[in-house]
């Protein structure tokens, strides 16, 4: 089943050209240019909204079709990507990365050789303020966007959050059966 079968913006607030489908998901830069994925290797996705039951069976839901890419950056609602991590945490005293994405009683999944889009990378220099240009709202936190629907044979394993002494963790991780291994 193909799972990018012709979805449009539908959004009024979004600057995407609605009329061109998805077939092959391309990201909006800030400039109008529509850009592909990348391979980015095993990344980390975090929330509270997706348990492992769910995860597992049926995957992570499409959440919206917005493809600007500077307005998923700027945690806009209804957009096709999904913000993912290199590890499972970025910085602990800044709250950075998958575990403080889905924060205490949400989930962490380690997804397996991923496709996506580098923000920092991506939009530096090609964000217009008033002094000139800049990058990534929240730079510093490593995330590559990857297309919102997650298969669940591309989720390796997921594991709970909890609070520690000082900091989240993550307790033990569950793997997927579902899981298809690519290397």
């Amino acid at each position: 089943m193909d799972l990018r079968k012709k979805q449009y913006c539908d959004d009024t607030c979004c600057t995407c050209d609605s009329s061109n489908p998805m077939i092959d998901l391309k990201a909006k830069l800030p400039s109008g240019e529509l850009v592909g994925a990348i391979g980015i290797g095993d990344r980390y996705y975090g929330t509270s909204l997706v348990d492992p039951a769910e995860a597992f069976s049926t995957g992570i839901p499409l959440k919206g079709t917005c493809i600007d890419l500077l307005r998923h950056a700027s945690r806009g609602r209804g957009t096709r990507f999904r913000g993912t991590t290199p590890t499972s945490v970025v910085s602990h005293p800044m709250g950075q990365g998958a575990m403080y994405w889905a924060d205490a009683g949400g989930w962490v999944y380690e997804l397996g050789e991923m496709i996506g889009w580098d923000l920092e990378r991506l939009l530096e220099g090609r964000v217009p303020t008033i002094n000139g240009y800049t990058g990534t709202p929240y730079p510093g936190e490593l995330e590559c966007s990857v297309d919102a629907r997650i298969l669940p044979s591309m989720i390796r394993r997921g594991a709970r959050v909890k609070k520690g002494r000082r900091f989240l963790e993550l307790e033990e991780w569950q793997k997927n059966k579902n899981y298809q291994c690519k290397r």
